[in-house]
Parts: C-alpha cells; sequence; structure tokens
C-alpha cells in the first residue's frame, strides 16, 4: 500500500467537525436569541450558485436543508407577492420545485409562532387558493422539522463536502460507484485510491444529488453510497 493511502480511518466525530466546522462560544451568540427577525442574510447555492436571501434562522437553515435535498430541482426563498382574494397580500418564505413535477410554497415558521396564530390571522385558506391557481400546494414547516440535529448536521456536512471537493475527484469516485455500486463511505477512500478526499467526493456526490442519501438517518462511515 502506498504511503498516501496509509491512514488511520476516523470515526464519525470527524463528519461533525466537517459539518460544523471548528466550534467556539462567541459572547453573543446570534442562534439563541429568539427574536425570529435576528438572523438575515445570504445562502449561495452548492449546487447552482445562486443567492439565497433569508431573514430568519428557520429560513436560513431551510435553505441550507433544501439546497442538498435529493428530492429537490431547485428553489428561492421569498419568490413572489401574491395578491390574495380576501384582499390581502402573502410573500412565501419559499418556493420549492419538487424532482417529481410537484410545486409548493411553504411558510417557515417557529413552533412557538404557530401555536399563537395556527392559522396564520385567518390567511391560510386564502392563501391556499392562491396557490391553487398556481397549480401549487402550500405547507408550514416549523423548527422541529428545520432544526432537527440529525437532518441539519447531515445538510451541513454535504455542503462542506462538496466545498472542499475537487471535479476530478467527484469523477473518480462516481466512475468506482458506476463499477462497483454500492460501497460503503468508509470504503470509498481506498477503492478508489484518492484517500481521505475520497470521504468528501463522495458526500458531494450526494450533495450534488448524483448519489442518494437520507437526510433523515444520520451520515456515517457505514451509510451506503450508491450512484442515484
Amino acid at each position: 500500500m502506498s504511503s498516501e493511502l496509509a491512514f488511520v480511518m476516523p470515526d464519525d466525530s470527524c463528519l461533525d467537525e466537517l459539518a460544523y466546522g471548528v466550534r467556539y462560544d462567541p459572547v453573543r451568540d446570534p442562534r439563541t436569541r429568539r427574536n425570529a427577525r435576528s438572523i438575515t442574510g445570504e445562502l449561495i447555492s452548492v449546487r447552482d450558485s445562486v443567492c439565497h436571501v433569508f431573514e430568519s434562522l428557520g429560513e436560513m437553515r431551510t435553505a441550507i436543508i433544501l439546497d442538498v435535498s435529493h428530492d429537490v430541482a431547485g428553489f428561492r426563498t421569498q419568490p413572489e407577492r401574491m395578491h390574495l382574494d380576501d384582499g390581502g397580500t402573502y410573500t412565501p418564505d419559499v418556493q420549492i420545485w419538487w424532482r417529481d413535477g410537484r410545486v409548493t410554497y411553504r411558510e417557515v415558521k417557529p413552533d412557538e409562532k404557530l401555536i399563537e396564530k395556527p392559522d396564520l390571522d385567518g390567511r391560510v385558506d386564502p392563501i391556499r387558493r392562491a396557490c391553487a391557481e398556481r397549480s401549487a400546494d402550500f405547507e408550514i414547516v416549523t423548527d422541529r422539522w428545520y432544526s432537527d440535529p440529525v437532518r441539519l448536521r447531515n445538510a451541513n456536512l454535504l455542503r462542506h463536502a462538496f466545498r472542499r471537493s475537487r471535479a476530478d475527484d467527484l469523477a473518480a469516485v462516481a466512475d468506482l460507484l458506476s463499477r462497483r455500486g454500492a460501497l460503503p463511505l468508509s470504503e470509498v477512500p481506498r477503492e478508489s485510491g484518492l484517500g481521505p478526499a475520497g470521504h468528501y467526493a463522495a458526500l458531494a456526490l450526494a450533495a450534488a444529488r448524483r448519489c442518494h442519501v437520507d437526510l433523515g438517518m444520520a451520515i456515517g462511515f457505514d451509510t451506503m453510497m450508491r450512484l442515484a
């Protein structure tokens, strides 16, 4: 075995570090502030380099997850202002195009806010009708979905792996999986000849939707990687 391939197999904790980065405790942590509008910014998609805006922690996490979801063909944040049949207007947080052809407009709302106003101040029905006119569904997701620790960790992991990977490495791992079929993530570095870079390339293929992984199941070195 060449010296480049003689590496120690890390445990799953290194995937956590890749997903979340090196952790530290800031003096003031905006992630724990209760004001839903306290976090605004932009998120650059790894799949198509589109810049998505967000104006809350929930919207940011939703964009992170959708960006690497295998079932999502594309999405836009703050996509349009709908004129409702009750005379009001509504701007969805996200519009999602699914790979099966469906379209969904999504409202992102913390649980506590939805409990206070479960019908969005009486606007749910007019919003649903406006979405139906566009041949689309309407749904509300809460922090039970976008703050699920497994789902969020997996999405961060795939995005970060994509940014660390080279196109040549992705091509090599894709060729390997096309020839060998499914392989556990732990076997990809040795079988591809890439060493640890093989880990990142395999996960990057999942971020690019060329491999299918379940974001609801914790990704580890025993996760089976197969081309979609």
